[in-house]
């Protein structure tokens, strides 16, 4: 399915603000407090830090295809890069986290931004089962159960709910 670099820019934006906005509502207790979303196991802390490991994905992703090597993502286990980078990062302060989120969301969306519309359509220049252009490949690094660049989107139920039962 292919999606529009200039709409690709503006989910991924919206999809971090809104993300963001929740974040931002939380004390940092309500934070960093386990078993409150993601199944009953993650924490906001884990949310956020889930959400810039995959974006930081996408940019080992661009470098990787920059740098005509196939890309990692392509030979990836979902499950285990999450279970992996949940406690690579569990005892990661809280500000760190929400650094991270941040700058990592900056990283790239300006990669996004900077790109050429003509990189962006590029089509894969190695062999895969799967059709893709650089763009469609970024946006599955990112991407949700609603399609290409809308991870952030997967997760707002859960961190809406979760909201939802603090006090305001």
């Amino acid at each position: 399915m292919a999606i529009s670099h200039e709409d690709a820019i503006g989910l991924v934006a919206e999809g971090h603000r809104s993300v963001e906005e929740l974040l931002d509502r939380l004390d940092e207790g309500s934070f960093v407090r386990r078993g409150t979303i993601g199944g009953g196991e993650w924490s906001a802390k884990d949310l956020a830090g889930h959400l810039a490991d995959w974006e930081e994905y996408a940019l080992r992703t661009l470098d990787e295809w920059r740098s005509r090597v196939r890309p990692w993502f392509e030979d990836v286990d979902t499950d285990q890069a999450n279970d992996e980078a949940i406690l690579r990062h569990l005892d990661e302060p809280a500000a760190d986290v929400r650094r991270r989120f941040t700058e990592l969301h900056d990283r790239l969306r300006s990669a996004l931004i900077d790109m050429s519309d003509d990189e962006w359509s590029e089509p894969t220049f190695y062999e895969t089962d799967r059709t893709r252009s650089l763009g469609e490949l970024l946006g599955a690094v990112v991407g949700g159960d609603d399609g290409l660049f809308r991870h952030a989107d997967a997760h707002l139920g859960e961190l809406r709910d979760y909201v939802s039962t603090l006090p305001t």
